[in-house]
């Protein structure tokens, strides 16, 4: 087992894990430090970690899958963001 990211965070309001068509696994997450959707990547050096929406609190209940030509689709939960103009 790998530890990836932020340390002790429960990590409680999902992750959703899929494959490339290279093998490579990715996960989408709710990091509960910046309260931001990421997107943990596995590469030949380890797990890269990149926060893909910060734009309020964002990100919880994500749901993550790749199509055949690598395309990432993610579905997630926005909480308490004002409507945008």
């Amino acid at each position: 087992m790998e530890s990836i990211g932020s340390g002790d965070l429960t990590y409680q309001y999902s992750t959703s894990i899929a494959v490339d068509p290279d093998g490579s696994p990715h996960i989408a997450c709710y990091d509960q430090g910046g309260k931001d959707l990421a997107l943990a990547s596995r590469g030949d050096a380890g797990w890269d970690i990149t926060h893909i929406d910060t734009d309020g609190e964002t990100g919880l209940f994500s749901s993550l899958v790749i199509d055949a030509d690598g395309r990432f689709h993610v579905s997630y939960f926005e909480k308490n963001h004002p409507p945008k103009a």
